[in-house]
């Protein structure tokens, strides 16, 4: 009976012990993993990763065969080999969005703060925006005490003064606008109405003027003292005296005629000017009385080429007529460019004839003066006939001076006349051809 108890009693010391060691293991167990969530993580991957018990190592990088380290050894050797362990299972996510790192991760307080100077810096930059927006439209005056200030157009240089100023002002609200509606809703909402609606006010007045940058070169404008207002008509016809201007490429359906008389100044603007079908040798512009053609912008020309039909002769100027070139090109490819009976006055500009053979870029039976920058050429066609200059007649006077220059491929002058040699350069391209003949 004694011996019963006895090995009873052994049998319960037995299981006491076992159970005891089996709560050790489990508490030995659970201070060499990294963390709760990283052991549910861990076992949860080695799962998909098939990671064998034989290994040696709990999944995640415990070594489980040191069951005496202690608890923070055991976490700093973990992590150890979670950064360098070639079976550490790949970073996944761990609440199903398929992205690394997954929807909890955190955000640094350096990554915070630099996020927040970005979007105050972007603030700054939208706000300075806004602010020199509406520096542009203070600068700009109010638009109907503008206009109620013009002045008397018979007072010329203070209506040329007030004019040019409005046409300033009128490209400055374009270029303003184009950058207000560069902005957001939000930034535009800054822009007071006032101010929006002074900017408004130019924006119509340059819209109605011409569009864009081209407000002065397609609505009247001054230049050398001349304030050129009215549209050269498309139609042709006689021009009484007046200033008038091209706002675009113009082909005649009737020649222009400068009556006897007549004062008149062109403005190419830029523009060609010609003829819009050949009809009876008419060309673009004939001159009984006086005028003067500018170009306030590069690439304006007088063509005796039209639309559709043969070339003839650019313009004509008769006996009592005087054509003065400022600025600009007359050009050609008929035998003749300009036609001089009477007088012909060249302060710039080009004269240009390309015929095919022989012909002049001015030919005249009366008085040639070429000075300031003007340029005379005789360009293709053959080497050893046409001159830049035609002096075609005893009566025919020609005078070369200041920085002026004839270019030809045959000869500078053919001169039957008088020539004067005061200045400028003649150059000749052929050995057949001369600079004076």
């Amino acid at each position: 009976m004694d011996q019963k108890r006895a090995g009873l009693r052994a049998v319960g010391r037995r299981r006491y012990l076992r159970i005891w060691a089996a709560i050790l293991s489990f508490c030995v167990l659970l201070t060499a993993l990294p963390s709760p969530s990283a052991t549910l993580t861990v076992f949860a991957a080695s799962e998909e990763t098939d990671i064998s018990p034989d290994d040696g190592k709990i999944p995640g990088g415990g070594v489980n065969d040191n069951v005496e380290a202690t608890p923070s050894k055991e976490r700093e050797e973990s992590e150890e080999s979670q950064e360098t362990d070639e079976t550490t299972v790949p970073d996944k996510d761990v609440d199903g969005t398929g992205e690394e790192g997954g929807a909890g991760e955190s955000t640094s307080p350096e990554e915070e703060d630099e996020e927040t100077a970005d979007a105050g810096q972007e603030e700054n930059v939208a706000d300075a925006l806004v602010q020199d927006l509406l520096t542009w439209i203070d600068a700009l005056p109010d638009a109907e005490e503008y206009l109620a200030a013009e002045p008397d157009v018979e007072d010329e240089d203070a209506y040329a003064a007030w004019e040019e100023k409005l046409y300033e002002h009128a490209k400055e609200a374009l270029s303003i606008m184009e950058e207000y509606e560069t902005l957001t809703e939000e930034q535009q909402a800054f822009v007071f109405e006032e101010a929006l609606a002074k900017l408004t006010a130019w924006t119509e007045i340059a819209e109605i003027a011409g569009e864009s940058a081209q407000v002065m070169a397609a609505a009247p404008h001054s230049h050398d003292d001349i304030s050129f207002d009215t549209p050269l008509p498309a139609d042709g016809g006689e021009l009484a005296s007046g200033n008038y201007y091209l706002d675009e490429d113009v082909a005649l359906k009737d020649s222009i005629v400068i009556s006897s008389g007549a004062k008149v100044n062109i403005c190419l603007n830029g523009n060609r000017l010609c003829r819009s079908e050949y009809k009876n040798d008419d060309c673009p512009i004939n001159v009984y009385g006086q005028l003067q053609v500018y170009d306030c912008n590069d690439g304006g020309i007088v063509s005796g080429t039209p639309i559709t039909g043969e070339s003839t002769v650019a313009v004509r100027v008769a006996a009592q007529g005087m054509l003065t070139l400022h600025s600009g090109k007359i050009t050609g490819s008929y035998t003749k460019t300009v036609d001089v009976e009477g007088t012909f006055h060249l302060y710039g500009g080009t004269v240009e004839c390309t015929y095919r053979s022989g012909g002049s870029a001015i030919d005249s039976i009366g008085t040639v003066i070429i000075g300031g920058n003007a340029v005379v050429r005789r360009e293709g066609g053959s080497n050893n006939s046409g001159s830049a200059v035609c002096n075609n007649s005893s009566n025919a006077v020609m005078t070369l001076k200041d920085n002026a220059s004839l270019f030809s491929v045959s000869y500078g002058v053919d001169n039957y006349g008088t020539f004067n040699l005061e200045g400028g350069t003649i150059t000749s391209t052929s050995i057949y051809g001369a600079g004076i003949y």
